[in-house]
């Protein structure tokens, strides 16, 4: 089974009883910050991935590090994650129950492709540009600098592609040409 499945699956479980018990916001920042954690420490997903460190051991780690820093009901979620030996998941299970929430509440993630940074003024008139376009709050998680696109942008919004960049313009404007 590929990971991108467990992940989803873990994530909508977590989110149905998190809902349940009205703690999405507080779960969703407690896996912020273990996310957070395990890209600051690269060698943690390593001691969990490594088979000769007991389950109790991986569990006595992640308290260590985590038991003042997120509630009992998310640290008794990674005891779970660890207990049916699916820890190699902890560190990417909150980009999922991300997108899950941020599907509930209606917010869309957007990235951004520019030939140069975009000033937050930019950023911001963008932002409500496709907030209008979408009918849903938008959220510009990164705004990619590409010189090749030339000038211009090109958004990801979701599953969907807005290229407004000069270099598509070129290329449409060379397949007129060339089937003319």
């Amino acid at each position: 089974m590929t990971k991108a499945p467990v992940l989803r699956r873990y994530a909508e479980a977590l989110f149905a009883v998190a809902s349940k018990h009205d703690k999405i916001d507080i779960v969703y920042e407690n896996l912020r910050s273990v996310s957070s954690t395990f890209d600051e420490n690269t060698n943690l997903e390593a001691i969990l991935k490594a088979p000769v460190i007991s389950l109790n051991e991986k569990k006595s780690i992640i308290s260590d590090i985590f038991s003042d820093k997120i509630d009992a009901f998310t640290l008794n979620f990674l005891f779970l994650v660890i207990d049916k030996k699916r820890d190699f998941i902890i560190a990417s299970i909150f980009e999922e129950f991300e997108k899950i929430v941020y599907d509930t509440k209606g917010i869309s993630v957007a990235e951004v492709e520019s030939a140069f940074q975009l000033n937050d003024e930019l950023l911001t008139e963008l932002r409500i540009a496709l907030e209008k376009m979408s009918g849903k709050s938008v959220i510009i998680s990164k705004n990619i600098v590409n010189n090749s696109i030339i000038g211009g942008i090109k958004v990801t919004l979701g599953d969907n592609v807005i290229d407004g960049s000069i270099l598509k313009k070129i290329k449409q404007m060379r397949e007129s040409l060339l089937n003319s």
